[in-house]
């Protein structure tokens, strides 16, 4: 069961409270294109799972089940997201690497304590955004990041954009060169707030 699994991992969990949220996107060697809506619907089922465990953790603990964000007073919005992997390069069988060309959507409304720039201000950067991470990078050669306010059927929506050149790590099992296909994996962990 789920707490048998969590005892026995007891040493890992002291001083870090397990909060990520992993969404896997198999890839191609082509490229491929995520669909918001699947990424979206991933995410709100990881979520729930997530509030689930931490109250499972809590109990082992000995405390109290820990109450959804939304119970304990915490606003928590609701961030549609987009992978695009707009390419792929440098598959390195040796070094189990692979190079990847990302771009990464995120969208969420903006709340009524933060104050929208009066133009578009090249480095506004809101009090709030998600954190998250590429899993397995080897190397970051480039990020780019971009904050934009859009208004949407007169709501304000924070936008951002960030775009990543990456090497990431892939055990790969490519053994007929040239004519292997395999998947790869790109997955993005969402630190929570």
């Amino acid at each position: 069961s789920l707490s048998q699994a969590i005892l026995a991992q007891g040493p890992q969990l002291k001083g870090a409270w397990p909060s990520e949220l992993q969404v896997g996107v198999g890839v191609c060697l082509g490229g491929a294109m995520v669909e918001e809506d699947d990424m979206i619907s991933a995410l709100k089922q990881i979520a729930s799972s997530i509030t689930g465990l931490k109250g499972e953790i809590s109990a082992l603990r000995g405390g109290d089940p820990m109450p959804p964000p939304s119970a304990a007073g915490v606003d928590v919005p609701e961030v549609h997201a987009q992978l695009a992997v707009r390419r792929i390069f440098n598959v390195d069988n040796i070094s189990q690497t692979f190079g990847a060309q990302l771009m990464i959507r995120m969208m969420w409304k903006m709340p009524y304590s933060e104050v929208p720039p009066e133009t578009r201000a090249a480095e506004w950067e809101p009090q709030w955004y998600p954190k998250y991470r590429i899993r397995r990078v080897m190397e970051e050669k480039i990020s780019i990041q971009h904050f934009n306010v859009r208004e949407i059927d007169g709501v304000n929506y924070v936008e951002l954009e960030q775009d990543h050149l990456v090497d990431i790590y892939e055990q790969l099992e490519l053994q007929s060169f040239p004519v292997d296909v395999q998947d790869l994996r790109i997955s993005i962990i969402s630190l929570m707030p």
